[in-house]
């Protein structure tokens, strides 16, 4: 397995991760803005996109090479 790939797929994923976020967070802003909880909600945003965008695309990568490792050792 190649951990360049994965990791180059993991951060291009989590910087559309980050920019979801930050576009959910200006479109539905929350009426609650007095409350502590609800400060910076667009960095919370940011980083929760960034970190299941890398999630998810270092994963989708990590089982692509899988698959075709298995499809090379393995021919049908």
């Amino acid at each position: 397995m190649n951990g360049k790939r994965i990791i180059f797929s993991g951060m291009m994923i989590a910087l559309i991760g980050t920019g979801l976020g930050l576009v959910l967070a200006t479109l539905f802003p929350t009426p609650y803005r007095h409350l502590e909880v609800y400060q910076d909600l667009d960095r919370k945003y940011m980083v929760i996109g960034g970190m299941a965008g890398f999630l998810l695309g270092s994963s989708l990568e990590a089982v692509r090479q899988l698959s075709q490792d298995s499809d090379r050792q393995d021919p049908q």
